[in-house]
């Protein structure tokens, strides 16, 4: 079976997909950096603060809102959809539960992230000063991984053994990167839209009394990943409301997705994946 579109074309919409998202997760991760290092800079002073979680939801809602509106702006923008402010308000609504679920997951981990930060600094001594220099010493420091700087800045100043590491209880207080669960969660949201616009499309044409113009979805290996795990996936070809049968190759997994990244999956087959969909 013959692609809509060649192979040439995903790979290449995979490349700017990359920086899209990249793009997306760094602004988090300075996020998440910032929130560590004010909350760090307080508790030294004697006056430690942290953030409500409203305040992370607002500042977090306001980082991802243009990436995931400007997905479902298209649905809205595309001439072959229905431009009726019913389907207007619809299309808005599932990209506002979209933002919802991605500013969700990322609150969760930078909310566990201070928690665990918190754990660190009323067990050891943290100097600031020693804790800003090594932050300035990292190739990308606003980027650069807190925990490590944290656990390496207790370890110098409490005199602690490099192989001990820290007493912090991992299974209740862990410190998560932000970076790859915000590129996954802005790719998930872009193969959601794209599905949901396939599907408006169809809509307009059937309340014109026309039949469908898509009526197949076939998943793409784009070999854009650091892995070949969905490659035996390639070309799998189902009806467009149907799920995928996805196979991860490498660990057997199994899953029932609509679309790549789809949260429906299990972490295997959902997180950090860059196959993508063509429709007939």
């Amino acid at each position: 079976m013959r692609l809509q579109k060649s192979m040439k074309y995903f790979q290449e919409k995979v490349r700017i997909d990359k920086a899209r998202t990249k793009s997306v997760a760094y602004k988090i991760q300075f996020f998440n950096n910032g929130q560590i290092d004010d909350y760090v800079k307080s508790f030294n002073e004697g006056n430690p603060e942290k953030p409500t979680d409203a305040m992370l939801w607002a500042e977090l809602a306001i980082l991802n809102k243009p990436e995931v509106y400007k997905n479902y702006n298209r649905i809205i923008n595309s001439k072959y959809t229905s431009n009726d402010n019913l389907n207007k308000m619809l299309i808005r609504n599932k990209a506002n539960k979209e933002l919802n679920r991605i500013v969700e997951a990322e609150l969760e981990r930078i909310v566990k992230n201070l928690n665990y930060v918190e754990q660190v600094l009323s067990k050891y001594e943290i100097p600031q000063k020693e804790y800003e220099k090594l932050i300035r010493q990292q190739k990308e420091s606003s980027l650069a991984n807190r925990r490590k700087i944290l656990e390496e800045v207790a370890i110098q100043a409490n005199n602690l053994l490099v192989s001990e590491g820290l007493n912090i209880p991992s299974n209740v207080f862990s410190y998560r990167d932000l970076e790859g669960t915000a590129r996954s969660m802005i790719r998930s949201s872009q193969m959601q839209s794209k599905l949901e616009e396939i599907k408006s499309i169809n809509d307009n044409y059937r309340n014109e009394g026309k039949s469908d113009v898509y009526t197949k979805k076939v998943w793409i290996h784009t070999h854009g990943g650091k892995t070949t795990r969905h490659m035996s996936n390639h070309m799998q070809t189902v009806n467009i409301d149907e799920p995928f049968i996805v196979v991860n190759d490498a660990t057997l997994e199994i899953d029932e997705m609509m679309y790549p990244m789809d949260p429906a999956g299990s972490p295997g087959n959902a997180f950090c994946c860059w196959c993508d969909m063509d429709f007939k």
